[in-house]
């Protein structure tokens, strides 16, 4: 598990290094909340949980810590870092390439697994914004796709739109 979160920070560490002579501007953003479900790829993972993340972009380049914690005693935490390159293909279409490793602490064993994934955006419909998200996680060996077709604030009804192939 450090040594994926190592190369995960590497890995941020050179993209947010490549790009110090664009005068970028580093941003934070953070955010916390309560929530009375957890939901991910249409299993439910926790009911009553506080979610917080702490996100950092500079130029192209983002970097993010989020973590799920049930008040359930019997429900595992979780804690994703996030590392990506987001970049536009041409005026319409924007690329997303990255990395997520999902951390369990509280579960014995084998508790974290590290996905890539490659998203595609198409921003010039004026009522929505479709996209497509393919997912590969090593140490499952399953790619799971994510389309979303639907305008942003619909998308919570099609939280289940989702395809794993094993």
């Amino acid at each position: 598990m450090k040594n994926k979160i190592l190369a995960l920070a590497a890995l941020t560490g050179l993209a947010l290094g490549a790009t110090a002579s664009n005068a970028q501007e580093l941003t934070v953003t953070a955010n916390a909340g309560f929530e009375t479900e957890y939901v991910f790829r249409g299993v439910e993972l926790a009911d009553d949980s506080y979610q917080a993340s702490i996100d950092l972009a500079y130029g192209d380049y983002y970097a993010s810590i989020w973590t799920n914690q049930p008040t359930a005693d019997n429900e595992a935490n979780e804690v994703d870092y996030t590392a990506g390159y987001l970049f536009s293909i041409n005026e319409d279409i924007t690329a997303d390439i990255g990395a997520i490793v999902y951390d369990y602490p509280d579960t014995p064993g084998n508790n974290e697994t590290i996905e890539a994934f490659i998203g595609f955006t198409y921003d010039a419909a004026k009522f929505a914004t479709p996209s497509i998200y393919t997912y590969y996680d090593f140490d499952l060996e399953s790619i799971t796709s994510k389309p979303n077709l639907m305008p942003e604030f619909t998308s919570i009804l099609w939280s289940k739109q989702f395809v794993t192939y094993n």
